[in-house]
């Protein structure tokens, strides 16, 4: 939640975000697109990570933000 704030404000250099491969073809490409356009100097990294593994790199802080399915 902080990291989400503190990129919504345009007061981080980076966001690594997580998500599983449905998302590519659903939204992701809209929500990437529009942050760019709202946040030109954040440097955004993408990876895709099943449910499991996003919930493990939460925990460990490996990624700021996870977008999954419900099991």
């Amino acid at each position: 939640a902080l990291s989400a704030r503190r990129f919504a404000q345009g007061d981080i250099g980076s966001v690594t975000i997580s998500f599983v491969g449905s998302a590519v073809y659903e939204f992701l490409p809209r929500v990437i697109a529009e942050a760019r356009l709202k946040q030109p100097q954040v440097k955004i990294s993408l990876t895709e990570m099943n449910t499991y593994q996003q919930h493990e790199a939460l925990r460990a802080r490996r990624i700021d933000l996870g977008i999954a399915r419900a099991p």
